[in-house]
């Protein structure tokens, strides 16, 4: 099949008899051509003339003088021959050459046989002395052990295996930004022999490969669907850019890109980004290039018959979501109305945040999806195998308050040391197979639809690949197979209450932003027990669901910001898991003004009301509310 790429790539057509898995069987002799199967329609079948090649098999005559044999049969697939297995519908290349070593031409009559039945037939005629290069493309329909030959000549075994079918979207993030020797997008200086692998702490069992080379998508695709991983979320750069290109013309045309699912991810560059390190939607520039994204991505990727589509409607995923600011939902309502699908958009919140943070960037979407659940905060990142799990669950109950789907975000660790050095502003997190082991059987169950990420299949620059390595063998792909790659996922276990706070008033400080509490505890109390929160620590257990803006410190003491944000009303919603009936609820904080009115809800039913005398020069106090 020919692939257009990016440049010119050599390819290597890998012998695979002698490999792992399928067994060699060299100076095989001809024998007669009968056949005690169904001949079917074969696959396609192509032939070069190379005349007066000699060859080593055994020979048979025909009745005419011409006498045949067959040499070097060979097995090859299109990817590296690493591989133990292959899969049922990949193809196979079989190939031979057949001469005619009598003192007459004649014909001769050439058959594919799998398991003894004929799947292929083609008929050579031949000149004395005259050779000729056949080959047959096959896909298996069925695993097991798979016997070939040409002409009853055994050629070989081929081992066939299934892709993992579990009814699952298990998704791993997929970079096609790899150049061999010319290093990778992001790397201006490789090192010369050592090409992208210079600016990574791991070694890939493929070395520096390159993707645009056809048979490396061939051989991760494999690797990912015998493994349980049937979704590729893949970056793909601006408009007709290298990695663009690369996906149309390499990785949608690879051999098994049809039992994939594909997801575009987007992003904007960092040049476009305002004084404050934030995507403003509110520039014409941001607007103009978000439509030119959809369109082309229209254009260009869904109608691929491969690209995911969830409710009939093509997936995108804003990967950066969580520094979008502005008129978010006008921009993105515009650039839907540019396009003639209806998308459904995945957004890239921080699930190291609370919600209520972040309304603006979930409202317009569809579904939230960390891209890996990262924070420049060092404590965070020392503790990120424990809080991870812990945030992704409360961000699970935010969604189902807000009826969007929640994707579970699933990492072995991350370190960008050696490819950013210093300029690194995220702390580092060993990788831990561990962890990674109970981030999917803990934070799977809560996937909507059935769907998990990984982060990533192969994100060397960061050390966040699960891709086989010197270093770890398949150990992370094996995990997903065990922990992943199966139909019973288990329903969620959590239930909440719902907390409305109302204040009668708000305050416009400074910044322009009205709020009316700074809280420092929260205490739920029923006639058995009470509940503490230690608002504004790591250890949040509360869903701040809307009405709570950042952290600050006072004090000595971590305080969340209580009110409304710009045109909200002044309530705060509260998400707890606290399972006993609340009786009262204590408020410890500094009001920012004298004589603020609070009441509160449960579910909807009045908890009690109170009067927040006080203020900033009277500092943190106890207000009850029963």
């Amino acid at each position: 099949m020919a692939r257009e790429h990016d440049t010119p790539t050599c390819h290597r057509r890998r012998l695979l008899l002698g490999a792992a898995g399928l067994s060699a069987l060299a100076g095989c002799s001809r024998t007669n051509n009968e056949s005690p199967g169904t001949k079917t329609t074969g696959p396609n079948e192509t032939s070069n003339t190379n005349n007066n090649r000699g060859g080593n098999a055994e020979r048979s005559s025909s009745d005419s003088g011409a006498e045949f044999e067959i040499n070097d049969p060979s097995v090859n697939v299109d990817r590296p021959d690493i591989a133990e297995s292959i899969l049922v519908g990949e193809p196979v290349e079989i190939q031979f050459e057949i001469t005619n070593n009598g003192d007459e031409a004649g014909s001769e009559s050439v058959q594919l046989l799998v398991d003894e039945l004929v799947q292929a037939t083609r008929d050579v005629e031949l000149e004395p002395s005259e050779s000729v290069e056949i080959s047959f493309t096959y896909e298996f329909d069925q695993e097991g052990d798979r016997e070939l030959s040409i002409n009853h000549v055994p050629v070989g075994q081929v081992t066939v295996v299934e892709s993992l079918d579990h009814g699952r979207l298990v998704g791993a993030q997929y970079y096609s930004w790899y150049y061999g020797d010319e290093g990778w997008a992001g790397q201006n200086n490789p090192v010369e022999n050592e090409g992208w692998l210079s600016d990574i702490a791991h070694s890939p069992l493929l070395g520096a490969y390159d993707s645009r080379d056809v048979e490396i998508i061939n051989q991760h695709m494999k690797w990912s669907l015998e493994h349980g991983i049937n979704w590729w979320r893949l970056n793909n750069g601006a408009p007709d850019t290298r990695i663009d290109r690369i996906i149309r013309n390499v990785v949608f045309d690879a051999d098994l890109a049809d039992q994939m699912n594909f997801t575009i991810l987007f992003g904007f560059a960092p040049s476009q980004q305002n004084e404050n390190g934030k995507y403003d939607f509110n520039d014409p520039e941001i607007r103009s290039n978000l439509v030119s994204r959809f369109q082309h991505w229209e254009d260009t990727k869904v109608g691929h018959d491969s690209y995911l589509h969830i409710d009939n409607r093509p997936t995108m995923y804003f990967w950066d979501a969580n520094i979008y600011t502005g008129d978010i939902s006008g921009a993105f309502a515009e650039a839907k109305a540019a396009v003639d699908v209806d998308p459904y958009i995945m957004s890239g919140v921080s699930y190291t945040r609370q919600p209520a943070i972040q309304r603006h960037q979930i409202e317009p979407f569809d579904a939230v999806l960390d891209y890996n659940s990262i924070s420049t905060d060092e404590e965070y990142m020392e503790r990120f195998h424990e809080l991870t799990v812990a945030n992704q669950r409360r961000w699970a109950m935010a969604a189902d308050a807000l009826d969007i789907d929640f994707i579970p975000s699933i990492s072995p660790g991350r370190d960008a040391s050696v490819s950013q050095g210093n300029n690194s502003r995220v702390p580092p997190v060993e990788r831990d197979l561990g962890s990674f082991e109970n981030q999917c059987t803990t934070l799977r169950k809560f996937g909507a639809r059935g769907m998990a990420m990984v982060t990533s299949f192969n994100e060397w620059m960061e050390n966040t690949q699960i891709e086989p390595s010197e270093e770890d063998g398949k150990a992370y792909l094996n995990s997903v197979t065990d922990n992943l790659a199966e139909p019973d996922w288990g329903e969620p276990e959590f239930s909440y209450q719902s907390i409305l706070i109302t204040f009668d008033r708000a305050i416009s400080l400074e910044d322009g932003q009205p709020r009316s509490f700074l809280t420092s505890e929260i205490h739920l109390q029923s006639d058995t027990g009470e509940f503490i929160e230690d608002v504004g620590s790591l250890d949040e257990e509360l869903v701040y669901l809307s009405g709570c803006n950042g952290r600050t410190e006072r004090e000595g003491v971590m305080l969340r910001f209580f009110g409304p944000r710009r045109g909200e009303q002044a309530q705060t919603t509260l998400l707890t898991e606290f399972d006993e009936e609340i009786e009262g609820m204590v408020l410890r904080g500094i009001p920012f003004e004298d004589g603020i009115e609070v009441s509160v809800s449960i579910d909807g039913d009045e908890l009690g009301s109170t009067t927040l005398h006080g203020g900033f020069g009277q500092g943190i106090q106890n207000y009850r509310i029963s």
